[in-house]
């Protein structure tokens, strides 16, 4: 590859629970919106992802730990891993070794930039240095977390 790959990771654990405060009216928690797609062709033709997305947000709900609940299908886990390799993040599937060092080998060796979220303002000067473009004012993007 060129190197032409840039991304912004975040934390898992931030990425979780971001995910899972999504809405803080406490309606709605994120589902990803592929989640159910391989699913789907296991099903007839009515099948209805939107049902789908609403049974599993009652279930992580109804449980002792919701966040934990909600962190632990195959569907939820590894989210940036899956999209390293191309994948949906939402895919219900549980990644290979060989799938994992993949995508280190990838991150380590295709990727032009990496910037953390979390370090946002940081990883945009870092760009902008690396890069040789001027740097913006990004008072107006600063994100406190």
């Amino acid at each position: 590859m060129n190197h032409s790959v840039v991304a912004l990771f975040r934390h898992p654990v931030k990425r979780v629970i971001s995910a899972f405060l999504f809405r803080d009216d406490d309606v709605e928690i994120m589902v990803p919106t592929g989640f159910a797609r391989n699913r789907v062709a296991q099903n007839p033709p009515n099948f209805n992802m939107t049902k789908e997305a609403d049974r599993f947000r009652s279930y992580v709900k109804r449980q002792p730990n919701p966040i934990v609940a909600y962190a632990d299908p195959p569907f939820i886990r590894s989210a940036m891993t899956k999209m390293v390799l191309g994948y949906n993040s939402g895919f219900n599937i549980t990644l290979t070794d060989e799938e994992l060092a993949e995508a280190k080998r990838r991150v380590v060796h295709d990727f032009a930039f990496i910037g953390l979220t979390e370090e946002y303002n940081a990883s945009l000067t870092l760009f902008h240095k690396q890069f040789g473009v001027s740097h913006p004012n990004v008072k107006g993007y600063e994100i406190f977390i």
